[in-house]
């Protein structure tokens, strides 16, 4: 009878760390999943940034160099264009 009692209380235990394990890795999973997804927004976010920085100092080169505000407004467009390109 004892021994029943024992092996019961092990078949339980073992069916307690299955199901344990389970979730364990299922919780894993969704987390890993939501780390990767924040870690592609920061790289998204940093890149439009660097977008960003690089489309005011052309702005800031062009206005320097060229008096004249169509051809700096054409510039702009052009590094536009070939950055959308790059993202693309």
């Amino acid at each position: 009878m004892q021994s029943r009692t024992i092996d019961s209380i092990l078949v339980l235990f073992e069916a307690d760390a299955t199901a344990s394990k389970k979730d364990l890795a299922a919780r894993f999973s969704r987390a890993l999943a939501a780390f990767r997804s924040k870690e592609r927004q920061i790289f998204i976010e940093v890149k439009q940034q660097i977008v960003l920085l690089v489309l005011k100092r052309t702005l800031l080169r062009a206005q320097e160099t060229f008096c004249k505000k169509d051809r700096a407004v054409e510039l702009n467009r052009e590094t536009i264009n070939k950055l959308e390109g790059d993202l693309l």
